[in-house]
């Protein structure tokens, strides 16, 4: 006999109520995802080493003409908002005291995947092609491998490349290209 549980699905407004209220805090490294409070990954030594490796390279190519926000919640939708190790959106800064960056305000976003490739894979890389992020990257720790998915449309990528230590990646952000030789994100 199958047993069907009731779910309640949280939207955004409630599950920030719920930060204000105490019951969420800042120690409960949680996100939304879908309605669903999701407990997220340990940041363990690896993964902040490629988020700070990425922040430096974000900062030295694009300085302030974007905004990165590194590990801070990005609305997708009323019901899911994520918190990808970095993204990169639009200036200035303050247009964001007030908000979470939209998929509208946002250009890239970048998961750091030490222990969560799977779930990086398998469920944030379709939320972020439903909600219209125009670029995703993942980068394998573990395989060394940046996955760079591009043109969301109809809830996936069409464009999905695999790049190594021996490529360089194109990256072009509010129309300035710039070549990024993946050996120097997986140092």
């Amino acid at each position: 006999m199958e047993v069907l549980l009731k779910r309640h699905t949280l939207t955004v407004e409630q599950y920030h109520q719920m930060f204000d209220a105490g019951i969420i805090t800042e120690r409960d490294k949680v996100e939304l995802i879908k309605g669903e409070i999701i407990d997220m990954s340990p940041i363990g030594n690896r993964h902040s080493h490629y988020v700070g490796q990425l922040t430096d390279i974000f900062y030295e190519i694009f300085g302030r003409g974007v905004v990165i926000r590194g590990q801070m919640p990005i609305q997708l939708d009323n019901l899911s908002e994520p918190e990808p190790d970095i993204a990169l959106c639009l200036p200035p800064r303050r247009r964001y005291i007030d908000h979470s960056p939209t998929p509208t305000e946002t250009l890239l976003v970048v998961e750091v995947s030490h222990t969560s490739l799977g779930f990086d894979q398998q469920i944030k890389l379709p939320l972020y092609a439903e909600a219209g992020i125009p670029e995703l990257w993942i980068l394998d720790v573990e395989g060394q491998k940046l996955y760079v998915s591009k043109q969301p449309k109809d809830g996936q990528y069409l464009s999905q490349k695999t790049y190594t230590t021996s490529d360089t990646l194109p990256v072009e952000i509010q129309g300035t290209l710039h070549q990024i030789p993946v050996s120097q994100i997986l140092e």
